[in-house]
């Protein structure tokens, strides 16, 4: 899981807790939504209406209406027929809004029977006796039927008035009680869906967190590893994801193999140096010697091996310098390979001049001058050449052991010397002898022909050794540019992560943790503008693209973060998320660029 998938999910844990959150609250305030301000104030209204206004259901006003009707004048009687008509029609609609209503069962079931019955009784009897009466002018009947019938119908409508005041009251102190209760367990499951989100959310929080830096502090121990005197080339970064930080180690990998492959060849090339110098010592009177030298370049190069295991700064510092000493080595080796060739123009020379001696024994004087100056002359170069190794070795020195092979290049001419002094020492006491007793040299030539054969055999095949210790020096080089490459790519990513990381923990945290430099100043921008990586990569195509994606990353980031400053930055998260989606896509563009680049060096 990469880390951008990481921090989605934490965003979208966030998102769903605050959506569960408002969710419970807006379905505890719909189903008890009542007590509020605002509520209260209708139900006052409502109380005050009721108070003023005699209510539909209740024919009081009816009632008032009568006694008004027994009392009124024949102009009058027309007008509260028109009032009753009215009170009646107000009754019938009422009683269809109750029809319709979800009234509990026993209340509705008392306003559309029994109240309905009574007051629909009480508006028969009016309308077909009393109001006739009235309008026939024979008040002693209607105030007959007003203190009669109508009275029993009012009173038997009044008592199922009161019944139903009695219900509704237990009906709303009960509802009261529910929405009091539904309330408080709404309260209570907010509260508890919120902590769990909470909860939730800082464990995936502190996953994501422990997931990262357990990949960071992975890597700091095994570059730490590398970078000690005991490290060993074999250590490899583990890789148990598919984020950033995985691609990033299994560039390591592929940068530590490439460094194993180095060491192998190395030592590949100190195996056949050594069999050269076996065979040429087995010709010599000095194998003792000679392995002992061995003994201390094996030491030599095994120390070596543990420096290459330094930081990765120090690293493409080194290879820098091995690639300025490979060129000074390849111009000492065409220096080696003229004295040898010398050498072995001097060896022929000598089996000429043994041929001539046979030929002719009295030349055997002027011959012995000859070869004496050009002992002399290999003498010369001898000691020239083991000038030259001996101010090669303090340059290697100089260089630290990453330069070890050019170390080794240098004791090998300063051996070249030492046996080219000891064969001119020979052949020079050998024409002592021959000056002493010529008849003796003329006898002894044959032999001494052979013996010069031979060492120039084995002086061509240390030339043909140098000549493969040369073309692998140049792989070396390559080799050793193309990593420089590859390090120069992988520390600029690895420190653009690094990077981000910080400006995911300020967000997080709600606090800068560092000071965030701009595209410019930061190391990325510092390394392909003025350093190492302007150098290695300004020629090829790919190097002009990089400060684009750059500085989007840049910019981003320091707008996300000026929310930390202005303490908005819940107000600004879906800006922020936006942001930092713009951010990763901009560094996969800044990788592919990078890895572009590198591929381009590497082609040209």
């Amino acid at each position: 899981m990469t880390i951008k998938l990481r921090l989605i999910i934490s965003a979208f844990i966030s998102s769903l807790v605050v959506i569960l959150v408002i969710g419970v609250s807006f379905m505890t305030i719909q189903t008890v939504q009542i007590k509020g301000n605002l509520y209260e104030k209708i139900i006052l209204s409502k109380d005050l209406l009721a108070d003023i206004l005699p209510p539909p259901e209740y024919i009081l006003e009816t009632r008032l209406v009568t006694y008004e009707l027994l009392n009124s004048t024949p102009e009058q009687i027309s007008t509260l027929k028109a009032k009753l008509d009215a009170l009646k029609k107000d009754f019938t609609d009422r009683q269809s809004y109750w029809d319709q209503s979800n009234l509990e069962s026993r209340m509705k079931n008392l306003v559309l029977k029994e109240i309905k019955n009574s007051a629909l009784s009480y508006f028969d009897l009016t309308e077909k006796k009393f109001i006739p009466a009235i309008e026939k002018g024979n008040i002693q009947e209607a105030r007959a039927l007003l203190e009669g019938d109508l009275q029993k119908y009012y009173d038997i409508h009044r008592q199922y008035i009161d019944q139903l005041v009695i219900m509704a009251n237990q009906q709303a102190e009960a509802d009261e009680n529910i929405s009091n209760d539904v309330l408080q367990k709404g309260f209570a499951t907010m509260a508890l869906t919120a902590l769990i989100g909470i909860i939730i959310l800082l464990a995936a929080l502190g996953f994501t967190n422990t997931i990262i830096l357990k990949n960071i502090n992975r890597l700091k121990t095994i570059a730490a590893s590398l970078a000690s005197e005991q490290g060993d080339l074999s250590s490899r970064l583990p890789i148990e994801s598919q984020d950033e930080i995985a691609q990033t180690s299994q560039n390591f990998n592929r940068l530590f193999d490439k460094f194993e492959q180095i060491v192998h060849l190395a030592q590949l090339e100190e195996s056949k140096i050594k069999e050269a110098h076996t065979e040429i010592n087995q010709h010599m009177a000095h194998s003792q010697l000679m392995i002992s030298l061995t003994d201390l370049m094996s030491e030599g190069a095994i120390h070596g091996s543990t420096d290459i295991q330094q930081t990765m700064q120090t690293t493409i510092e080194t290879l820098q310098n091995i690639l300025q000493l490979n060129d000074k080595t390849s111009l000492v080796v065409k220096n080696v390979h003229q004295n040898t060739d010398q050498i072995i123009g001097a060896m022929e020379h000598i089996v000429e001049r043994i041929n001539d001696t046979r030929k002719n024994a009295d030349s055997v004087t002027h011959s012995t001058d000859e070869i004496a100056q050009v002992i002399a002359l290999i003498k010369d170069i001898s000691d020239q050449t083991n000038l030259l190794a001996l101010n090669a070795a303090i340059e290697a020195a100089r260089a630290g052991e990453h330069g070890r092979g050019f170390a080794v290049v240098a004791d090998e001419v300063r051996k070249l010397a030492e046996r080219t002094q000891k064969a001119t020492t020979e052949v020079e006491a050998t024409i002592n002898i021959l000056k002493q007793n010529a008849e003796t040299m003329v006898e002894s030539s044959e032999s001494t022909e052979v013996y010069v054969k031979d060492t120039v055999s084995q002086v061509d095949l240390f030339r043909q050794a140098l000549s493969e210790l040369t073309d692998n020096a140049d792989a070396i080089r390559q080799e050793n540019l193309l990593i420089s490459y590859d390090i120069f790519i992988e520390l600029a990513k690895l420190d653009h992560i690094i990077f981000k990381l910080k400006a995911y923990n300020s967000i997080f945290h709600n606090e800068e943790k560092t000071t965030f430099s701009d595209h410019h100043q930061c190391r990325l921008g510092k390394w392909y503008e003025h350093g190492d990586g302007k150098k290695a990569f300004e020629n090829v195509p790919s190097y002009a693209l990089l400060a684009s994606p750059h500085q989007n990353v840049h910019d981003k980031i320091y707008a996300s973060l000026a929310c930390i400053k202005n303490n908005n930055c819940v107000e600004k998260s879906e800006e922020i998320l936006n942001n930092f989606k713009i951010v990763e896509t901009k560094s996969k563009e800044l990788f592919t660029i990078l890895d572009h680049m590198v591929e381009e060096a590497k082609r040209g």
